[in-house]
């Protein structure tokens, strides 16, 4: 590596990618070393399950600087802000609904509130009531758009969930009849005991 340059940028986001690649378009005073090599060697290197490694080398040190902040900001805060594009599907003032850049199939889409909210928990009841009704609405008209058997809308709340995005967000998942399609999880029974310990403590909690 040179030694004039003065970061290496490491993400493993593989959204972000995209992103930083659209953030340095058009600007001149930055150095790529063999970026096409790179970037087409680390995407298709899997480093776990749900990520990738990318490097971005500059010798502008103000550059630099924006390199890494640009990649520790919120990818979702920056598309509602207009700093990242996104193809928007719908829009208002406490959300945004936009097509998924990676998707899973035609039409899978995304719904976020516009303020940054890391899971639905923190989401206040107005806000979050908007959400669902606007996934809602996406929904019908994604079913429509490519003529989808059914849908599933997904959530994941925190890293243990498998949340990679921490803005909390909502995937629309168009189906088709035997599409291959599926959101594993294991089913266990749940005997009695254990079912009204859980409820009473549940209960309990909700009142």
């Amino acid at each position: 590596m040179p030694d004039h340059v003065h970061t290496i940028a490491i993400t493993k986001q593989p959204m972000q990618i995209a992103d930083i690649l659209f953030y340095l378009k058009g600007r001149s005073s930055y150095e790529f070393f063999k970026i096409p090599k790179i970037t087409f060697t680390i995407l298709h290197k899997k480093i776990n399950t749900n990520s990738w490694t990318i490097f971005l080398f500059t010798t502008n040190k103000t550059l630099s600087a924006k390199i890494n902040t640009f990649m520790g900001e919120c990818v979702f805060c920056k598309i509602v802000k207009g700093e990242v594009p996104c193809y928007k599907l719908l829009e208002n003032d406490k959300v945004l609904g936009f097509l998924d850049t990676m998707p899973s199939a035609e039409g899978h889409s995304l719904v976020i509130p516009k303020k940054h909210f890391e899971t639905v928990l923190e989401m206040d009841q107005e806000t979050l009531e908007q959400v669902i009704v606007a996934t809602q609405r996406v929904a019908k008209a994604i079913v429509k758009a490519v003529n989808a058997d059914g849908f599933n809308i997904h959530q994941s709340n925190n890293r243990a969930a498998g949340q990679v995005v921490m803005h909390a967000h909502f995937h629309i998942f168009p189906r088709w009849q035997g599409d291959g399609f599926t959101i594993p999880w294991k089913h266990e029974k749940l005997e009695e005991k254990k079912a009204k310990e859980l409820q009473n403590k549940i209960n309990k909690l909700l009142q």
